[in-house]
């Protein structure tokens, strides 16, 4: 049953993702890392730049989880909301085409844990275009809350009327801590150590240096199969494409540490809640899955067998995810995150904005490697960001290069050992 929380309290406490993000953003405030910025472009001629600031105040003030700051206290991360807020003032600048290029690349800016906004909108307007600048700190969003943001300012622009969200933020953390002052926790911990017992050895992948700087960036890769190729595969094994593409990746990392087992941390977007489809927040939790195969496993009984795996540790109210890092440092070795669809551009009105990321989001180098899985122009795209610091591009690129060849070869009666054994470039 829905709980409903009558009245906003002072303060909620902070689990999982959100905690853990909160330690490594205030680590280094001068970072960026944690910044989700984008710039949404549209045509001079098609966009009303006061009706689009309008639309982004309303939005702003729709979703209460938006408002707030976080403070550390008795061991515990705490999120503060601020009721007490007036609307936001999204800054309409009229400048130059040259101004703006020169703008743009001042854009990102960190946050601050200070008590000052984590979130913040700009317009310009040039002879030729309107630009939206938005930018949230990751500790208040995730990429499924921008998708809601961008809908919302679309339906305000169109001069509909917002509602506010029926289940926020805050009472997603009463919930999880609810789950956690009961024996769910336990329960969940104890779920997770049985399953890292099964595996014969923690996840591995070699590593090509040990340089103690540690530094992170990203290699990405159009996946060279079609899309409705690889979910014809999906549909015969009636497995997700999350599934398809996070076995076969982290089968690879397994099999280049000399394993036949990884475990690892799987990012999903915490709105299998039905009530939490409109939510804006941090939603995204991360639960941790097992690849493992015997000798003789075929690669869809392989596929099938971790599929079923996965449905009960996403169904969990809140995962352990900083007490699993702490008692399994492994985990910091492979990650992975499916996106699913990324659009390019985002109605408004009779018009449309382009999107651009302004920066990489990630884990900034939390784990060796994480690969996230996109959908874009029809085509799965790889995103891996990987510490340069223990890693050369060339072993990078051979790993999802080895992907594409494994998909070519792709057979579900298969030995997932012979589909393995597989060497790219």
């Amino acid at each position: 049953p829905k709980r409903k929380v009558s009245k906003i309290k002072d303060r909620y406490p902070c689990f999982g993702t959100v905690a853990s993000c909160y330690h490594l953003f205030t680590a280094d405030e001068s970072s960026t890392q944690w910044n989700l910025p984008y710039l949404y472009s549209g045509e001079r001629s098609a966009v009303y730049p006061q009706r689009l600031r309008d639309a982004v105040v309303a939005v702003f003030n729709a979703h209460k989880g938006l408002w707030c700051r976080f403070t550390f206290e008795d061991d515990t991360v705490w999120i503060v909301p601020d009721m007490s807020h007036s609307d936001y003032d999204v800054p309409v600048k009229e400048i130059t085409d040259e101004e703006f290029a020169d703008i743009r690349s001042r854009l990102v800016r960190p946050f601050s844990s200070d008590g000052s906004l984590l979130f913040r909108a700009e317009i310009y307007v040039t002879p030729t275009k309107v630009h939206l600048h938005l930018d949230f700190s990751h500790m208040i969003m995730d990429g499924d809350s921008y998708e809601i943001i961008l809908k919302d300012i679309d339906r305000a622009y169109n001069g509909n009327t917002l509602e506010a969200e029926t289940f926020t933020f805050y009472e997603m953390i009463n919930e999880q801590h609810d789950f956690l002052e009961s024996s769910g926790r336990e329960r969940t911990i104890q779920y997770y150590r049985q399953l890292f017992s099964e595996s014969p050895a923690p996840t591995s992948f070699h590593k090509d240096k040990h340089e103690s700087a540690l530094a992170s960036t990203r290699y990405d890769h159009r996946i060279s199969v079609g899309i409705k190729e690889i979910q014809k595969m999906c549909s015969q094994l009636k497995i997700s494409d999350m599934v398809f593409f996070m076995g076969l990746l982290s089968a690879y990392v397994a099999k280049d540490g000399g394993k036949n087992a990884a475990y690892f941390p799987v990012a999903y977007n915490g709105r299998n809640n039905s009530r939490a489809q409109n939510t804006v927040g941090f939603l995204t939790q991360m639960f941790f899955a097992l690849s493992v195969w015997e000798k003789e496993t075929t690669v869809g009984e392989y596929l099938q067998s971790l599929q079923k795996q996965i449905l009960l540790p996403m169904s969990f109210t809140c995962q352990p995810y900083l007490e699993m890092l702490a008692d399994f440092p492994e985990l910091f070795t492979y990650g992975f995150s499916f996106l699913g669809e990324v659009p390019e551009y985002y109605p408004l009105g009779n018009a449309s904005l382009k999107a651009e990321a302004l920066s990489d989001e990630g884990g900034g180098g939390l784990y060796g490697i994480l690969q996230e899985i996109m959908i874009r122009d029809g085509y799965y795209y790889c995103s891996t960001e990987y510490r340069t610091n223990e890693y050369e591009e060339d072993s990078i690129r051979k790993m999802v290069e080895a992907l594409d060849i494994m998909l070519e070869r792709f057979d579900p009666g298969m030995k997932l050992n012979e589909l393995l054994k597989t060497e790219a470039g």
